[in-house]
């Protein structure tokens, strides 16, 4: 499941032409996460929630990672904020 997040969160960025900013941001949570070092993971999540901060992927690897750096509240805080973002879309 997490890496069919990480995989619309990378063609997120290149859809919506974000800049180098935001896709490093992801490519480095992305690493870091493959490598297991959740704070650095956490840390450039976070970077990216502070440039798109209503992107329901990017909201829920920030509740994930929070849950894997021992912040339960903040796990819990985003990962409903990722649940209740509205994302449907009308086509007509």
């Amino acid at each position: 499941m997490n890496k069919v997040i990480w995989l619309l969160l990378a063609g997120f960025h290149f859809c919506a032409g974000q800049g180098n900013d935001l896709n490093y941001y992801l490519s480095e949570a992305r690493k870091s996460y493959a490598a297991k070092d959740y704070p650095r993971s956490l840390e450039m999540i976070s970077a990216a929630h502070k440039l798109h901060p209503y992107h329901q992927g990017i909201l829920y690897q920030l509740g994930i990672l929070s849950a894997l750096n021992q912040k339960p509240e903040e796990a819990v805080k985003n990962l409903r904020r990722a649940i209740f973002i509205n994302a449907d879309y009308k086509l007509n």
